[in-house]
């Protein structure tokens, strides 16, 4: 409106950028502005901005200046050159992208912290196996910062996780209930959380799938009972749900293994480990996610791998498509006290920079 270039002015804002990130900005924030007359290299008149200063807040003042080639320098008057903004701490990041080569290389590329890429495979490590069911055109979006309550800002937490993988999309927001756990729940307030993880070793490729198969060793057809996951010998391996042990220690042709009861209806069986976990034998109570064991060949085996069992109702069942129980339904308060979080974090997420981009302003 004023006659500036637009070239002038992007390289105006661009210079306050390392200072204070543009979407930091307040809405409503006022400028003065300090313009000039000048002769271009052509002797054309121009308007060029010589000088501009805003208050990010009430206690600070960033002036941004021309030298006599045009170049802008923004700092924060009465402070040292390079000085960052008080006002610049950032509390929330946005980290959108295509998987590509992996999810874990593409969100440290975006600058995700690995704690927070670890969370976010947790949180679906119920609904997909990332090691056979994501591909590179697949896609994710991860919002994380600070906490939403609270004083603490040490260490950020994963406020909202999507994925978009085999033509499916599911998103789970974080909510702490009235009785203080917290997990991540879908649009209608279930829990990300399931009875049984789809795999309970990290890393692993399948080897053989449940069914009838000529068994490797008997050279004969066999139901084959389970899942086979191929990993190296000492791999962790994790209690796919919480349970009792039921069985710890040598079990026949399934060599060192573990059987885990999960209430009445479900068990789970690992077999041919190399050890058992400390702590871990008969009548000991595991949770989700801990290790039980380590990967090994023992017993009938042809070498490290891991098998894997779930029974319902002592019935053998194929790991790889059971949809186990379980899911929280928020209800009442808490559900209400959950929509009112879900909308606040879609709102922070609508201003918040993402994680490269602020990365590329500190550079």
């Amino acid at each position: 409106e004023r006659g500036v270039s637009k070239a002038a002015a992007q390289s105006l804002v661009k210079s306050i950028e390392p200072i204070l990130p543009l979407k930091m900005i307040k809405a409503g924030t006022e400028f003065e502005v300090t313009l000039d007359r000048q002769y271009d290299f052509y002797g054309r008149e121009v308007i060029f901005p010589v000088e501009l200063s805003f208050k990010p807040g009430p206690k600070e003042t960033i002036v941004v200046s021309a030298d006599e080639d045009g170049r802008f320098d923004a700092r924060i008057d009465g402070r040292k050159d390079g000085a960052t903004s008080q006002y610049a701490e950032i509390p929330n990041f946005r980290s959108r992208s295509r998987i590509g080569s992996g999810l874990y290389a593409t969100a440290k590329d975006n600058n995700v912290p690995d704690y927070i890429v670890s969370e976010f495979t947790r949180v679906f490590s119920y609904d997909v196996d990332f090691q056979h069911q994501i591909s590179a055109s697949d896609s994710f979006e991860m919002f994380f910062g600070k906490p939403l309550s609270g004083t603490s800002s040490k260490r950020k937490v994963l406020h909202y996780a999507q994925l978009n993988f085999d033509g499916k999309s599911k998103a789970y927001f974080r909510f702490t209930s009235a009785d203080g756990h917290t997990d991540y729940y879908d649009e209608s307030g279930r829990s990300a959380s399931r009875a049984l993880l789809k795999t309970p070793v990290s890393g692993a490729r399948l080897t053989s799938s449940f069914g009838m198969r000529r068994h490797p060793l008997l050279r004969y057809n066999k139901m084959h009972t389970g899942v086979d996951f191929g990993a190296p010998t000492g791999t962790p391996i994790r209690a796919a749900g919480s349970g009792v042990v039921d069985i710890a220690g040598r079990h026949g042709a399934y060599g060192i293994a573990v059987v885990l009861k999960h209430g009445e209806k479900y068990k789970t069986l690992y077999a041919h480990m190399s050890r058992l976990a400390a702590g871990v034998r008969n009548g000991t109570r595991v949770n989700q996610g801990q290790i039980i064991g380590y990967v090994g060949t023992t017993g009938r085996s042809t070498g490290p791998h891991l098998h894997y069992e779930v029974r319902v109702n002592n019935k053998p069942v194929n790991p790889t498509t059971i949809r186990a129980a379980g899911g929280r339904q928020l209800a009442g308060k808490d559900l209400e006290k959950y929509r009112v979080t879900k909308q606040r974090v879609l709102a922070l997420m609508q201003t918040a920079p993402s994680s490269t981009q602020v990365a590329q302003a500190g550079q």
